[in-house]
């Protein structure tokens, strides 16, 4: 993150370990996908940051970022049916 390289999907498929390393050391595993999902949301690539967050199991964190982008959406449309019944 500190490198400012945006994140693709080809990348953070790159980024994550294979399943071999998951059978000898699964909480490794789980702290560096957590982290590349962590990567992926600060660049607001949520469509990626969501799977990978559910690759490591943290569906707490997947429900959570599903709501904020709700919420946002739903601002959104807020704003643009005031404009639209206000003019």
């Amino acid at each position: 993150m500190e490198q400012h390289i945006p994140m693709t999907e080809e990348l953070v498929e790159k980024l994550t370990p294979t399943k071999e390393m998951e059978e000898r050391d699964a909480e490794e595993r789980n702290k560096i996908v957590e982290g590349v999902g962590e990567v992926c949301m600060a660049q607001r690539q949520y469509h990626l940051a969501t799977k990978k967050f559910t690759q490591c199991g943290n569906r707490v964190k997947v429900s959570q970022w599903l709501l904020s982008i709700y919420y946002i959406i739903m601002h959104f449309i807020g704003r643009l049916l005031l404009n639209i019944y206000c003019f």
